[in-house]
Protein backbone atom coordinates (compact mmCIF):
# COMPACT_ATOMS: atom_id res chain seq x y z
CA UNK A 1 0.00 0.00 0.00
CA UNK A 2 2.86 2.39 0.79
CA UNK A 3 4.35 1.76 -2.67
CA UNK A 4 0.98 2.41 -4.33
CA UNK A 5 0.31 5.63 -2.41
CA UNK A 6 3.82 6.99 -2.82
CA UNK A 7 3.94 6.45 -6.59
CA UNK A 8 0.36 7.70 -6.98
CA UNK A 9 0.98 10.99 -5.16
CA UNK A 10 4.34 11.69 -6.79
CA UNK A 11 3.02 10.98 -10.29
CA UNK A 12 -0.18 12.97 -9.88
CA UNK A 13 1.67 16.02 -8.56
CA UNK A 14 4.35 15.85 -11.26
CA UNK A 15 1.78 15.44 -14.04
CA UNK A 16 -0.16 18.42 -12.72
CA UNK A 17 2.86 20.72 -12.75
CA UNK A 18 4.14 19.37 -16.08
CA UNK A 19 0.77 19.70 -17.82
CA UNK A 20 1.53 21.78 -20.93
CA UNK A 21 -2.10 22.61 -21.75
CA UNK A 22 -4.65 20.36 -23.37
CA UNK A 23 -4.30 19.59 -27.09
CA UNK A 24 -7.36 19.58 -29.30
CA UNK A 25 -7.71 15.80 -28.98
CA UNK A 26 -8.54 16.41 -25.31
CA UNK A 27 -11.22 18.89 -26.34
CA UNK A 28 -12.97 16.05 -28.16
CA UNK A 29 -13.43 14.48 -24.72
CA UNK A 30 -14.52 17.81 -23.28
CA UNK A 31 -16.98 18.57 -26.08
CA UNK A 32 -18.58 15.15 -25.65
CA UNK A 33 -18.71 15.65 -21.87
CA UNK A 34 -20.33 19.06 -22.32
CA UNK A 35 -22.93 17.50 -24.61
CA UNK A 36 -23.73 14.95 -21.90
CA UNK A 37 -24.07 17.66 -19.26
CA UNK A 38 -26.53 19.38 -21.58
CA UNK A 39 -28.70 16.25 -21.59
CA UNK A 40 -27.54 14.26 -24.62
CA UNK A 41 -26.14 10.73 -24.70
CA UNK A 42 -23.33 9.24 -26.82
CA UNK A 43 -24.51 7.19 -29.81
CA UNK A 44 -28.17 7.86 -29.05
CA UNK A 45 -27.96 11.63 -29.56
CA UNK A 46 -24.59 12.27 -31.17
CA UNK A 47 -21.90 10.38 -33.04
CA UNK A 48 -19.58 8.58 -30.67
CA UNK A 49 -16.44 6.88 -32.02
CA UNK A 50 -16.78 4.20 -29.35
CA UNK A 51 -15.67 5.96 -26.17
CA UNK A 52 -18.71 6.69 -23.97
CA UNK A 53 -16.94 6.30 -20.63
CA UNK A 54 -14.22 8.72 -21.75
CA UNK A 55 -16.87 11.42 -22.15
CA UNK A 56 -18.66 10.22 -19.04
CA UNK A 57 -15.60 10.54 -16.80
CA UNK A 58 -14.93 14.08 -18.03
CA UNK A 59 -18.61 14.94 -17.49
CA UNK A 60 -18.49 13.49 -13.97
CA UNK A 61 -15.35 15.47 -13.15
CA UNK A 62 -17.02 18.69 -14.29
CA UNK A 63 -20.20 17.85 -12.43
CA UNK A 64 -18.23 17.44 -9.21
CA UNK A 65 -15.54 20.11 -9.68
CA UNK A 66 -17.09 22.69 -11.99
CA UNK A 67 -17.02 23.39 -15.71
CA UNK A 68 -13.37 24.36 -15.94
CA UNK A 69 -10.18 22.84 -17.31
CA UNK A 70 -9.12 22.30 -13.71
CA UNK A 71 -11.65 19.46 -13.43
CA UNK A 72 -10.17 17.74 -16.49
CA UNK A 73 -6.64 18.31 -15.21
CA UNK A 74 -7.45 16.69 -11.87
CA UNK A 75 -9.10 13.75 -13.65
CA UNK A 76 -6.03 13.29 -15.85
CA UNK A 77 -3.52 13.54 -13.02
CA UNK A 78 -5.43 11.15 -10.77
CA UNK A 79 -5.75 8.65 -13.64
CA UNK A 80 -2.04 8.82 -14.47
CA UNK A 81 -1.21 8.51 -10.77
CA UNK A 82 -3.34 5.38 -10.43
CA UNK A 83 -1.82 3.93 -13.60
CA UNK A 84 1.76 4.50 -12.41
CA UNK A 85 0.95 3.07 -8.98
CA UNK A 86 -0.63 -0.06 -10.50
CA UNK A 87 2.40 -0.44 -12.78
CA UNK A 88 4.73 -0.24 -9.77
CA UNK A 89 2.73 -2.78 -7.75
CA UNK A 90 2.53 -5.26 -10.65
CA UNK A 91 6.23 -4.81 -11.43
CA UNK A 92 7.16 -5.41 -7.79
CA UNK A 93 5.06 -8.58 -7.76
CA UNK A 94 6.61 -9.89 -10.98
CA UNK A 95 10.24 -8.98 -10.32
CA UNK A 96 10.50 -9.13 -6.53
CA UNK A 97 12.56 -5.93 -6.69
CA UNK A 98 11.44 -2.57 -5.35
CA UNK A 99 14.20 -0.82 -7.29
CA UNK A 100 13.09 -2.37 -10.59
CA UNK A 101 9.45 -1.57 -9.87
CA UNK A 102 10.21 2.08 -9.15
CA UNK A 103 12.51 2.39 -12.16
CA UNK A 104 10.05 1.07 -14.73
CA UNK A 105 7.10 2.97 -13.26
CA UNK A 106 9.09 6.23 -13.32
CA UNK A 107 10.09 5.62 -16.94
CA UNK A 108 6.46 4.87 -17.85
CA UNK A 109 5.61 8.34 -16.51
CA UNK A 110 8.56 10.20 -18.04
CA UNK A 111 7.86 8.85 -21.54
CA UNK A 112 4.95 11.30 -21.21
CA UNK A 113 1.68 9.85 -22.44
CA UNK A 114 -0.37 12.76 -23.80
CA UNK A 115 -3.15 13.96 -21.46
CA UNK A 116 -5.91 12.63 -23.74
CA UNK A 117 -4.27 9.16 -23.65
CA UNK A 118 -5.00 8.58 -19.96
CA UNK A 119 -7.76 5.97 -20.70
CA UNK A 120 -5.23 3.80 -22.59
CA UNK A 121 -2.64 3.91 -19.83
CA UNK A 122 -5.23 3.51 -17.07
CA UNK A 123 -7.04 0.51 -18.60
CA UNK A 124 -3.75 -1.27 -19.37
CA UNK A 125 -2.51 -0.86 -15.81
CA UNK A 126 -5.83 -1.78 -14.18
CA UNK A 127 -6.09 -4.90 -16.33
CA UNK A 128 -2.51 -5.86 -15.44
CA UNK A 129 -3.28 -5.47 -11.73
CA UNK A 130 -6.53 -7.46 -12.07
CA UNK A 131 -4.67 -10.30 -13.84
CA UNK A 132 -2.00 -10.51 -11.14
CA UNK A 133 -4.58 -10.31 -8.33
CA UNK A 134 -6.76 -13.03 -9.89
CA UNK A 135 -3.90 -15.43 -10.55
CA UNK A 136 -2.42 -14.96 -7.09
CA UNK A 137 -5.48 -16.81 -5.68
CA UNK A 138 -8.22 -17.52 -8.25
CA UNK A 139 -11.73 -17.02 -6.90
CA UNK A 140 -15.15 -15.99 -8.19
CA UNK A 141 -14.91 -12.44 -6.85
CA UNK A 142 -11.50 -11.93 -8.40
CA UNK A 143 -12.65 -13.31 -11.75
CA UNK A 144 -15.56 -10.85 -11.64
CA UNK A 145 -13.15 -7.96 -11.06
CA UNK A 146 -10.98 -9.14 -13.95
CA UNK A 147 -13.99 -9.34 -16.27
CA UNK A 148 -15.15 -5.93 -15.10
CA UNK A 149 -11.77 -4.49 -16.05
CA UNK A 150 -12.39 -5.69 -19.62
CA UNK A 151 -15.83 -4.06 -19.70
CA UNK A 152 -14.42 -0.81 -18.34
CA UNK A 153 -11.73 -0.91 -21.03
CA UNK A 154 -14.42 -1.48 -23.68
CA UNK A 155 -16.49 1.45 -22.48
CA UNK A 156 -13.50 3.78 -22.40
CA UNK A 157 -13.00 2.87 -26.06
CA UNK A 158 -14.27 -0.20 -27.82
CA UNK A 159 -10.92 -1.45 -29.12
CA UNK A 160 -9.35 -1.36 -25.66
CA UNK A 161 -11.33 -4.54 -24.96
CA UNK A 162 -9.01 -6.33 -27.41
CA UNK A 163 -5.91 -6.17 -25.24
CA UNK A 164 -7.82 -6.38 -21.96
CA UNK A 165 -9.84 -9.32 -23.26
CA UNK A 166 -6.73 -11.19 -24.44
CA UNK A 167 -5.14 -10.79 -21.01
CA UNK A 168 -8.30 -11.88 -19.17
CA UNK A 169 -8.88 -14.91 -21.41
CA UNK A 170 -5.27 -16.02 -21.01
CA UNK A 171 -5.51 -15.57 -17.24
CA UNK A 172 -8.63 -17.77 -17.12
CA UNK A 173 -6.85 -20.47 -19.15
CA UNK A 174 -3.84 -20.35 -16.81
CA UNK A 175 -6.09 -20.53 -13.73
CA UNK A 176 -8.18 -23.38 -15.16
CA UNK A 177 -5.01 -25.45 -15.66
CA UNK A 178 -4.21 -25.16 -11.97
CA UNK A 179 -7.77 -25.88 -10.75
CA UNK A 180 -10.01 -27.26 -13.53
CA UNK A 181 -12.90 -27.99 -11.13
CA UNK A 182 -13.56 -24.32 -10.29
CA UNK A 183 -13.38 -22.67 -13.73
CA UNK A 184 -17.18 -22.78 -14.28
CA UNK A 185 -17.78 -20.71 -11.11
CA UNK A 186 -15.18 -18.18 -12.20
CA UNK A 187 -16.67 -18.05 -15.69
CA UNK A 188 -20.20 -17.44 -14.34
CA UNK A 189 -19.02 -14.63 -12.07
CA UNK A 190 -17.05 -13.10 -14.94
CA UNK A 191 -20.01 -13.26 -17.32
CA UNK A 192 -22.30 -11.49 -14.84
CA UNK A 193 -19.71 -8.82 -14.07
CA UNK A 194 -19.12 -8.14 -17.77
CA UNK A 195 -22.64 -8.38 -19.16
CA UNK A 196 -24.61 -6.45 -16.54
CA UNK A 197 -22.89 -3.08 -17.16
CA UNK A 198 -22.89 -3.76 -20.90
CA UNK A 199 -26.62 -4.42 -20.77
CA UNK A 200 -27.24 -1.21 -18.85
CA UNK A 201 -25.19 0.76 -21.37
CA UNK A 202 -26.98 -0.87 -24.32
CA UNK A 203 -30.34 0.04 -22.78
CA UNK A 204 -29.34 3.71 -22.56
CA UNK A 205 -28.54 3.93 -26.29
CA UNK A 206 -31.51 1.98 -27.65
CA UNK A 207 -30.87 -1.70 -27.02
CA UNK A 208 -28.52 -4.46 -28.18
CA UNK A 209 -29.01 -3.64 -31.85
CA UNK A 210 -27.95 -0.05 -31.24
CA UNK A 211 -24.82 -1.31 -29.49
CA UNK A 212 -23.97 -3.60 -32.42
CA UNK A 213 -24.49 -0.71 -34.86
CA UNK A 214 -22.32 1.51 -32.67
CA UNK A 215 -19.49 -1.03 -32.74
CA UNK A 216 -19.84 -1.23 -36.54
CA UNK A 217 -19.61 2.55 -36.85
CA UNK A 218 -16.56 2.50 -34.59
CA UNK A 219 -14.86 -0.13 -36.77
CA UNK A 220 -15.46 1.99 -39.88
CA UNK A 221 -14.22 5.12 -38.11
CA UNK A 222 -11.17 3.21 -36.90
CA UNK A 223 -10.43 1.92 -40.40
CA UNK A 224 -10.25 5.47 -41.73
CA UNK A 225 -8.13 6.58 -38.78
CA UNK A 226 -5.67 3.71 -39.28
CA UNK A 227 -5.40 4.53 -42.99
CA UNK A 228 -4.38 8.09 -42.07
CA UNK A 229 -1.91 7.07 -39.36
CA UNK A 230 -0.36 3.89 -40.72
CA UNK A 231 3.32 3.38 -40.00
CA UNK A 232 5.85 2.09 -42.49
CA UNK A 233 9.35 0.77 -41.82
CA UNK A 234 10.71 3.85 -43.57
CA UNK A 235 9.12 5.99 -40.84
CA UNK A 236 11.04 4.24 -38.07
CA UNK A 237 14.73 4.80 -38.75
CA UNK A 238 17.40 4.49 -36.08
CA UNK A 239 16.30 7.26 -33.75
CA UNK A 240 14.91 6.99 -30.20
CA UNK A 241 11.31 6.48 -31.34
CA UNK A 242 12.33 3.80 -33.82
CA UNK A 243 14.53 1.96 -31.33
CA UNK A 244 11.78 1.93 -28.68
CA UNK A 245 9.25 0.77 -31.29
CA UNK A 246 11.35 -2.33 -31.91
CA UNK A 247 11.98 -2.86 -28.20
CA UNK A 248 8.25 -2.70 -27.43
CA UNK A 249 7.52 -5.32 -30.10
CA UNK A 250 10.48 -7.51 -29.14
CA UNK A 251 9.66 -7.68 -25.43
CA UNK A 252 6.58 -9.97 -25.59
CA UNK A 253 8.40 -12.34 -27.94
CA UNK A 254 11.40 -12.46 -25.60
CA UNK A 255 9.23 -13.02 -22.52
CA UNK A 256 7.18 -15.79 -24.13
CA UNK A 257 10.35 -17.48 -25.43
CA UNK A 258 11.87 -17.35 -21.93
CA UNK A 259 8.68 -18.85 -20.44
CA UNK A 260 8.65 -21.60 -23.08
CA UNK A 261 12.28 -22.42 -22.34
CA UNK A 262 11.59 -22.61 -18.59
CA UNK A 263 8.61 -24.85 -19.24
CA UNK A 264 10.70 -27.09 -21.53
CA UNK A 265 13.31 -27.45 -18.79
CA UNK A 266 10.58 -28.36 -16.29
CA UNK A 267 11.05 -25.23 -14.20
CA UNK A 268 8.24 -23.38 -12.46
CA UNK A 269 6.72 -20.71 -14.73
CA UNK A 270 5.61 -17.40 -13.22
CA UNK A 271 2.16 -17.57 -14.72
CA UNK A 272 0.91 -13.93 -14.56
CA UNK A 273 3.56 -12.82 -17.05
CA UNK A 274 2.03 -14.95 -19.82
CA UNK A 275 -1.30 -13.04 -20.01
CA UNK A 276 0.55 -9.73 -19.69
CA UNK A 277 2.94 -10.57 -22.52
CA UNK A 278 -0.01 -11.64 -24.67
CA UNK A 279 -1.76 -8.37 -23.77
CA UNK A 280 1.24 -6.44 -25.07
CA UNK A 281 0.86 -7.81 -28.60
CA UNK A 282 -2.55 -6.26 -29.46
CA UNK A 283 -1.68 -3.20 -27.37
CA UNK A 284 1.39 -2.57 -29.52
CA UNK A 285 -0.53 -3.17 -32.74
CA UNK A 286 -3.58 -1.09 -31.85
CA UNK A 287 -2.04 1.76 -29.88
CA UNK A 288 1.29 2.50 -31.56
CA UNK A 289 0.80 4.53 -34.73
CA UNK A 290 2.03 7.69 -36.39
CA UNK A 291 3.33 9.99 -34.93
CA UNK A 292 5.53 7.70 -32.86
CA UNK A 293 6.64 10.50 -30.56
CA UNK A 294 3.06 10.79 -29.28
CA UNK A 295 1.83 7.19 -29.57
CA UNK A 296 4.68 5.11 -28.16
CA UNK A 297 3.86 6.15 -24.62
CA UNK A 298 0.35 4.71 -24.96
CA UNK A 299 1.76 1.17 -24.86
CA UNK A 300 4.37 1.79 -22.16
CA UNK A 301 2.66 -0.12 -19.34
CA UNK A 302 3.06 -3.66 -20.77
CA UNK A 303 6.64 -2.82 -21.78
CA UNK A 304 7.37 -1.63 -18.22
CA UNK A 305 6.03 -4.73 -16.46
CA UNK A 306 7.73 -7.10 -18.92
CA UNK A 307 11.03 -5.27 -18.44
CA UNK A 308 10.65 -5.62 -14.67
CA UNK A 309 9.94 -9.34 -15.00
CA UNK A 310 12.96 -9.89 -17.23
CA UNK A 311 15.15 -7.92 -14.84
CA UNK A 312 13.97 -10.03 -11.94
CA UNK A 313 14.73 -13.25 -13.83
CA UNK A 314 18.35 -12.41 -14.51
CA UNK A 315 20.70 -14.33 -12.23
CA UNK A 316 24.38 -13.45 -12.26
CA UNK A 317 27.20 -15.53 -10.81
CA UNK A 318 28.43 -14.26 -7.46
CA UNK A 319 32.12 -14.53 -8.32
CA UNK A 320 34.38 -14.32 -11.36
CA UNK A 321 34.74 -11.86 -14.22
CA UNK A 322 31.31 -12.58 -15.75
CA UNK A 323 29.42 -10.69 -13.06
CA UNK A 324 31.07 -7.24 -13.44
CA UNK A 325 31.03 -7.49 -17.24
CA UNK A 326 27.38 -8.49 -17.32
CA UNK A 327 26.45 -5.78 -14.83
CA UNK A 328 28.28 -3.15 -16.88
CA UNK A 329 26.60 -4.23 -20.11
CA UNK A 330 23.20 -4.42 -18.42
CA UNK A 331 23.51 -0.97 -16.88
CA UNK A 332 24.71 0.46 -20.20
CA UNK A 333 21.67 -1.03 -21.96
CA UNK A 334 19.30 0.32 -19.31
CA UNK A 335 20.93 3.75 -19.49
CA UNK A 336 20.69 3.77 -23.28
CA UNK A 337 17.01 2.82 -23.32
CA UNK A 338 16.31 5.18 -20.42
CA UNK A 339 17.90 7.99 -22.40
CA UNK A 340 15.65 7.14 -25.36
CA UNK A 341 12.62 7.24 -23.07
CA UNK A 342 13.61 10.69 -21.79
CA UNK A 343 14.16 11.96 -25.34
CA UNK A 344 10.82 10.62 -26.60
CA UNK A 345 9.08 12.02 -23.52
CA UNK A 346 10.83 15.41 -23.93
CA UNK A 347 11.86 15.28 -20.30
CA UNK A 348 13.67 18.62 -20.52
CA UNK A 349 10.49 20.34 -21.69
CA UNK A 350 8.46 18.60 -18.99
CA UNK A 351 10.88 19.74 -16.30
CA UNK A 352 10.94 23.28 -17.66
CA UNK A 353 7.16 23.42 -17.70
CA UNK A 354 6.96 22.49 -14.02
CA UNK A 355 8.89 25.72 -13.29
CA UNK A 356 10.37 24.03 -10.20
CA UNK A 357 13.89 25.12 -11.16
CA UNK A 358 12.77 28.73 -11.37
CA UNK A 359 10.76 29.02 -8.15
CA UNK A 360 12.48 26.46 -5.94
CA UNK A 361 11.01 23.63 -3.90
CA UNK A 362 10.00 25.94 -1.05
CA UNK A 363 7.55 27.77 -3.31
CA UNK A 364 5.90 24.66 -4.72
CA UNK A 365 2.56 25.31 -2.93
CA UNK A 366 2.26 28.75 -4.53
CA UNK A 367 3.10 27.19 -7.90
CA UNK A 368 0.27 24.69 -7.51
CA UNK A 369 -2.11 27.50 -6.59
CA UNK A 370 -1.09 29.57 -9.62
CA UNK A 371 -1.42 26.62 -12.00
CA UNK A 372 -4.86 25.81 -10.59
CA UNK A 373 -5.92 29.44 -11.06
CA UNK A 374 -4.83 29.30 -14.71
CA UNK A 375 -6.89 26.18 -15.27
CA UNK A 376 -9.95 27.78 -13.68
CA UNK A 377 -9.77 30.73 -16.08
CA UNK A 378 -12.04 30.26 -19.04
CA UNK A 379 -9.87 32.05 -21.62
CA UNK A 380 -6.31 31.59 -20.37
CA UNK A 381 -4.08 31.83 -23.46
CA UNK A 382 -1.47 29.51 -21.94
CA UNK A 383 -4.05 26.72 -21.70
CA UNK A 384 -5.63 27.09 -25.15
CA UNK A 385 -4.65 24.35 -27.63
CA UNK A 386 -3.04 26.70 -30.17
CA UNK A 387 -2.53 30.38 -30.85
CA UNK A 388 -5.64 30.72 -32.99
CA UNK A 389 -8.54 29.95 -30.68
CA UNK A 390 -7.90 32.98 -28.49
CA UNK A 391 -8.82 35.22 -31.43
CA UNK A 392 -12.40 33.90 -31.09
CA UNK A 393 -12.78 35.13 -27.50
CA UNK A 394 -14.85 38.22 -28.50
CA UNK A 395 -17.20 35.89 -30.40
CA UNK A 396 -17.49 33.61 -27.36
CA UNK A 397 -18.29 36.59 -25.16
CA UNK A 398 -20.93 37.70 -27.65
CA UNK A 399 -22.51 34.23 -27.43
CA UNK A 400 -22.68 34.63 -23.65
CA UNK A 401 -24.59 37.88 -24.06
CA UNK A 402 -26.83 37.04 -27.01
CA UNK A 403 -27.49 33.30 -27.20
CA UNK A 404 -28.36 30.31 -25.02
CA UNK A 405 -27.32 26.67 -24.96
CA UNK A 406 -30.32 26.09 -27.23
CA UNK A 407 -28.41 27.77 -30.07
CA UNK A 408 -25.99 25.18 -31.38
CA UNK A 409 -22.77 25.64 -33.34
CA UNK A 410 -21.80 23.78 -36.47
CA UNK A 411 -18.07 23.74 -37.25
CA UNK A 412 -17.02 21.98 -40.46
CA UNK A 413 -13.44 20.93 -39.77
CA UNK A 414 -11.41 19.91 -36.74
CA UNK A 415 -11.92 22.44 -33.93
CA UNK A 416 -13.65 20.76 -30.95
CA UNK A 417 -12.18 23.43 -28.68
CA UNK A 418 -14.58 25.97 -30.23
CA UNK A 419 -17.56 24.20 -28.63
CA UNK A 420 -15.79 23.96 -25.27
CA UNK A 421 -14.78 27.62 -25.05
CA UNK A 422 -18.12 28.76 -26.48
CA UNK A 423 -19.95 26.52 -23.98
CA UNK A 424 -22.43 25.67 -26.68
CA UNK A 425 -23.48 22.23 -27.96
CA UNK A 426 -22.33 21.03 -31.35
CA UNK A 427 -24.92 20.62 -34.09
CA UNK A 428 -25.64 17.69 -36.36
CA UNK A 429 -24.36 15.21 -33.79
CA UNK A 430 -20.84 15.98 -35.05
CA UNK A 431 -18.20 17.45 -32.76
CA UNK A 432 -15.64 16.74 -35.50
CA UNK A 433 -16.74 17.10 -39.12
CA UNK A 434 -13.50 15.74 -40.54
CA UNK A 435 -14.25 13.27 -43.28
CA UNK A 436 -13.63 14.88 -46.62
CA UNK A 437 -15.70 12.49 -48.75
CA UNK A 438 -19.10 11.66 -47.31
CA UNK A 439 -21.60 9.46 -49.10
CA UNK A 440 -24.94 11.02 -50.12
CA UNK A 441 -26.66 8.86 -47.48
CA UNK A 442 -24.34 10.16 -44.74
CA UNK A 443 -24.89 13.73 -45.83
CA UNK A 444 -28.67 13.25 -45.82
CA UNK A 445 -28.55 11.86 -42.28
CA UNK A 446 -26.51 14.83 -41.13
CA UNK A 447 -28.87 17.30 -42.80
CA UNK A 448 -31.87 15.58 -41.19
CA UNK A 449 -30.31 16.08 -37.75
CA UNK A 450 -29.46 19.72 -38.51
CA UNK A 451 -33.05 20.28 -39.60
CA UNK A 452 -34.37 19.11 -36.21
CA UNK A 453 -32.07 21.36 -34.20
CA UNK A 454 -31.76 25.08 -33.61
CA UNK A 455 -28.43 25.81 -35.25
CA UNK A 456 -27.60 29.39 -34.39
CA UNK A 457 -24.18 29.72 -35.97
CA UNK A 458 -21.77 28.11 -38.39
CA UNK A 459 -18.04 28.70 -37.90
CA UNK A 460 -16.08 27.94 -41.07
CA UNK A 461 -12.30 27.40 -40.98
CA UNK A 462 -10.97 28.97 -44.15
CA UNK A 463 -7.96 26.64 -44.44
CA UNK A 464 -10.14 23.52 -44.78
CA UNK A 465 -13.25 25.01 -46.38
CA UNK A 466 -12.50 23.90 -49.94
CA UNK A 467 -11.93 20.29 -48.83
CA UNK A 468 -15.14 19.82 -46.88
CA UNK A 469 -17.22 21.58 -49.50
CA UNK A 470 -15.86 19.23 -52.15
CA UNK A 471 -16.35 16.19 -49.93
CA UNK A 472 -19.83 17.08 -48.65
CA UNK A 473 -21.52 19.19 -51.38
CA UNK A 474 -25.06 18.44 -50.16
CA UNK A 475 -24.22 19.73 -46.69
CA UNK A 476 -22.72 22.87 -48.22
CA UNK A 477 -25.85 23.34 -50.37
CA UNK A 478 -28.00 23.02 -47.25
CA UNK A 479 -26.01 25.55 -45.22
CA UNK A 480 -25.39 28.28 -47.81
CA UNK A 481 -28.96 29.65 -48.21
CA UNK A 482 -29.81 29.33 -44.52
CA UNK A 483 -26.88 31.17 -42.95
CA UNK A 484 -25.80 34.77 -43.51
CA UNK A 485 -22.29 36.17 -42.94
CA UNK A 486 -21.85 37.66 -39.47
CA UNK A 487 -18.13 38.40 -39.23
CA UNK A 488 -14.66 37.26 -40.22
CA UNK A 489 -11.95 36.80 -37.61
CA UNK A 490 -8.36 36.47 -38.88
CA UNK A 491 -5.99 34.18 -37.00
CA UNK A 492 -2.36 33.09 -37.40
CA UNK A 493 -1.45 30.37 -39.86
CA UNK A 494 -3.45 31.73 -42.80
CA UNK A 495 -6.72 30.85 -41.10
CA UNK A 496 -9.81 33.04 -41.11
CA UNK A 497 -12.75 32.10 -38.95
CA UNK A 498 -15.82 32.91 -41.04
CA UNK A 499 -18.84 33.16 -38.73
CA UNK A 500 -22.34 32.81 -40.14
CA UNK A 501 -25.64 33.33 -38.33
CA UNK A 502 -28.95 31.56 -38.96
CA UNK A 503 -30.89 33.89 -41.28
CA UNK A 504 -34.21 32.32 -40.30
CA UNK A 505 -33.92 33.08 -36.57
CA UNK A 506 -35.79 36.28 -35.67
CA UNK A 507 -33.56 38.42 -33.41
CA UNK A 508 -34.91 39.75 -30.15
CA UNK A 509 -32.57 42.73 -30.18
CA UNK A 510 -29.12 43.98 -31.14
CA UNK A 511 -25.89 43.52 -29.22
CA UNK A 512 -24.70 46.94 -28.06
CA UNK A 513 -21.01 46.00 -28.27
CA UNK A 514 -20.93 44.42 -31.74
CA UNK A 515 -24.16 45.40 -33.48
CA UNK A 516 -24.85 41.71 -34.11
CA UNK A 517 -28.31 40.17 -33.57
CA UNK A 518 -29.28 38.94 -30.12
CA UNK A 519 -31.47 35.89 -29.54
CA UNK A 520 -32.04 36.14 -25.79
Amino acid sequence: MALFLGVFVATALFRFLALPGFPNDQHEHLAGAQQMLLGEWPTRDFFDPGMPLTYGMSALAQLLLGQTLLAEAILNCVAFGVAAACTAVVSRRLSGSLLLALTVSVLSVLIEPRPYAYPKVLTLSLTALAVVWFLSRPAALRSAVLALSVTVAFLFRYDYAAYAGVAAAAAFVVAARSDPREWHRWALAAAVAALVPLGIYAATIGGPRALVDSVGAFVEHGRLHVARNRLSLADLGWHPEGRLFFVFHLLPALVLAWVAFDWWKGQNVQEPIVPLALMAIPANVLLISDPLSARLADAAVPAAVMTAWLGGRVELPRTGWVRPVALTLGLALVAWLGRDVLLVGRFGAQLEHTEVAGVGVARLPSLFVRRAAELRERFNARQMPDGRTEHLVPFFQYLDRCSTTRHRLFVPGYAPDVFVYARRPFAGGQKVFLRLEQSPAEQKRLIAVLDRQVVGYVVVLSDVEAEWRAGAPEVAAYLDPRFAPLTEIPAPGDRIYRVFVNANLPPLGTDAMTGWPCFR
